[in-house]
């Protein structure tokens, strides 16, 4: 049984986004933007029918998921995308399910017509899997959590549209954020003079890609390694990747690349639409050896705030360095996380729920992830994303052969996993006894 319905209501017209500007304009030069999927798994009594019907409500509630985009005022649109659509399905289990959603999130990719694909498909007899895949024109990874989040307020009744900040709104505060950055131009043109120039060559599409499996104990000990730095867990990988490059190659200054969350930045709220941006951030490497694991993430930390605080758009970033040199911005490392993402523990149990005999947890998150991709890579040689994996987290690096070989980035995942034991175990390691690999 299959279902396919399409949201209505006549579309608007909004301007684009710095974000959605600089996506738009480096299409052809990075190749088509991936698109994202996440899911909910509903065990207990649901109704499909009525699921499908939240659906169809929720997206008709937001604006930037049918409008289209112009770059200057005035002008056509360039960006019409396609009505958003939820369909109903039953299939016989997780993998075929993986299969249909990856049919969904291919069918939102197009780029003349960008959409956002809403599933319902029963999986088992008290089994449905709730899913939204969405083109990052629209809305980005942060958006997919918020919509399924918003589908099931509505389905228990409790969805409230002006909870909700419109997609005009954030817009207007991010654009009058852009306008602020002026006297911060000065700081990153002398960060760009010190940092190294990206290595050379076009970014291979098809690549490698590994995974680091943690339990969730496992996880949240590598969180608690530095108690200055709050939730540490993300810091202490990057500090990881930092001491092996410095080991691979010790004449480049580290320099990463990660998603940013303009919500938390500008205080935007719970809004709907395409509002991650990229930052770029070094950490200190002088007189490593002599250093602590927590001392690094200390400077991970410091590294990661210098930016924040001086915060400019990617896209006016990188017209600045390519105008300095060839080749864009550095950042041979791509996080495609900027928090700690959701987990199923918040939502197993919870009393509400269960008194409408539902359990709710994340469906198979790492595997999506895995079979779409994280952020644009660009020139980026190694990407890293951080997932639910079954009752734990999972690490999931991809990596442009050209650059690293599979036997190296195997290798890193593989020295990253002996690193996390002892750096738990003793937060407090001197770096000069911590092996590299």
């Amino acid at each position: 049984m299959s279902q396919v319905a399409t949201a209505g209501r006549h579309p608007v017209v909004l301007p684009m986004t710095a974000t959605q500007r600089e996506l738009w304009h480096s299409r052809h030069d990075i190749g088509p933007c991936p698109v994202h999927t996440r899911a909910l798994r509903l065990t207990g009594t649901v109704d499909d029918t009525r699921l499908a019907a939240s659906a169809r409500q929720v997206v008709a509630a937001f604006d930037v998921l049918r409008a289209g985009f112009v770059t200057e005022p005035g002008e056509e649109p360039v960006v019409q995308p396609a009505s958003p659509r939820v369909q109903q399905t039953t299939v016989d289990g997780d993998g075929t399910c993986l299969d249909v959603l990856d049919n969904h999130r291919r069918s939102a990719g197009h780029h003349c017509a960008p959409s956002v694909v809403l599933s319902v498909v029963r999986t088992a007899p008290a089994e449905v899997v709730l899913a939204v895949s969405g083109h990052p024109l629209l809305v980005d990874l942060r958006s997919l959590y918020l919509l399924l989040g918003a589908v099931m307020q509505h389905y228990l009744g409790r969805f409230r549209p002006d909870e909700y900040p419109t997609f005009t709104q954030a817009a207007a505060a991010c654009a009058e954020l852009a306008g602020q950055h002026g006297g911060r131009i000065a700081w990153w043109s002398r960060q760009l003079d010190r940092w190294p120039r990206p290595v050379d060559g076009p970014a291979v599409r098809v690549r490698h890609q590994a995974q680091l499996s943690m339990t969730r104990s496992r996880w949240q000990r590598l969180c608690q390694v530095s108690a200055h730095a709050g939730n540490a867990g993300p810091l202490a990988i990057v500090a990881l990747l930092t001491w092996w490059g410095q080991h691979t190659e010790p004449a480049r200054r580290p320099v990463f690349q990660t998603t940013f969350d303009l919500r938390d930045y500008a205080g935007l709220g719970p809004v709907i639409g395409p509002f991650t941006d990229r930052l770029v951030f070094a950490v200190d490497t002088t007189d490593l050896t002599t250093m602590t694991f927590q001392d690094l993430v200390r400077r991970v930390h410091a590294g990661l705030l210098d930016s924040v605080v001086r915060y400019v758009p990617y896209g006016v970033l990188r017209r600045l360095a390519t105008e300095r040199a060839p080749g864009g911005l550095p950042g041979e490392v791509l996080i495609n996380y900027c928090r700690t993402p959701p987990t199923s523990d918040t939502t197993r149990g919870e009393r509400t729920l269960a008194r409408h005999g539902l359990s709710i947890e994340l469906f198979r998150e790492s595997d999506l992830a895995l079979r779409g991709a994280g952020a644009h890579p660009g020139r980026a040689a190694i990407e890293l994303e951080l997932a639910e994996h079954r009752d734990g987290e999972a690490l999931l690096v991809r990596a442009d052969p050209a650059r690293f070989p599979p036997h190296r980035v195997d290798a890193l995942v593989r020295g990253l996993d002996r690193q996390i034991d002892q750096v738990t175990a003793r937060p407090s390691i001197r770096l000069a006894d911590l092996p590299a690999d």
